[in-house]
């Protein structure tokens, strides 16, 4: 009788919320003591020849996604019909990722846990304005 009284608070005590809950932690803390605290930057290699001109890029930090931001002229040139869907923006920032993350109205842990871990549809995020980023 006794045992079946610790089967039953075992089998209680490892819930999936609970399996959840520590799945995420470890994979938290395996993510961030991995990852380095100060990124490199990078020059580029060569300077540019004929009439490629640098592109100032700035990369933007939004807690779990990063979106890369251009001017709206450097990308329009390169991609005219952007210059029609923002027509007044100075700046275009892109990101790219899980397309139930990005589109959640509220992120749980379970959309989080599908997009880092799970093959999921995936979309492209453009965004214009106009401070400097």
């Amino acid at each position: 009788m006794a045992q079946d009284a610790v089967k039953i608070k075992i089998r209680k005590l490892f819930t999936k919320k609970f399996l959840c809950i520590v799945l995420g932690i470890v994979t938290s803390l395996v993510l961030f003591t991995c990852l380095p605290t100060q990124p490199p930057i990078l020059k580029p290699p060569h300077p540019p020849m004929g009439n490629d001109t640098p592109v100032d890029v700035h990369v933007l930090s939004h807690g779990w996604h990063t979106g890369i931001a251009v001017r709206a002229e450097d990308l329009n040139a390169r991609i005219p019909k952007l210059a029609a869907r923002f027509p007044a923006c100075k700046y275009l920032e892109i990101g790219w990722g899980d397309a139930g993350f990005y589109q959640a109205k509220k992120i749980t842990l379970g959309i989080t846990m599908r997009a880092v871990f799970l093959p999921t549809p995936t979309v492209v995020h453009i965004v214009g304005f106009n401070d400097h980023p």
